[in-house]
């Protein structure tokens, strides 16, 4: 606060140019904000680092575990003679129907 009023003091008896120089210096975020905006920088890092990036690691893991399960269960059905999925000795009967 003391450098701020002393530039101001100097800046009154000097003009146009040193009132400037006062106004970029009074505009320049203090280091109270700069340590809030970095402590602010820190806890949003810190919570993609402990809780996102987990959580999408373990997404794939389970996604993966999943789809491998489903195959091994597909390739047992199929192998046994228990695909049941498509069907045999269907005939279509096409319809016309006039309203």
């Amino acid at each position: 606060m003391t450098r701020f009023s002393f530039i101001d003091a100097q800046a009154a008896g000097t003009g146009q140019r040193a009132a400037r120089v006062v106004t970029v210096i009074q505009q320049q975020p203090s280091w109270i904000i700069r340590a809030a905006l970095t402590v602010a920088f820190l806890m949003v890092t810190a919570i993609l680092l402990v809780v996102v990036i987990p959580a999408m690691l373990l997404a794939v893991i389970v996604f993966t575990i999943l789809v491998l399960l489903r195959r091994v269960w597909v390739f047992a059905r199929t192998g046994l003679g228990f695909d049941r999925s498509g069907r045999r000795n269907v005939r279509v009967v096409a319809r016309h129907d006039s309203i």
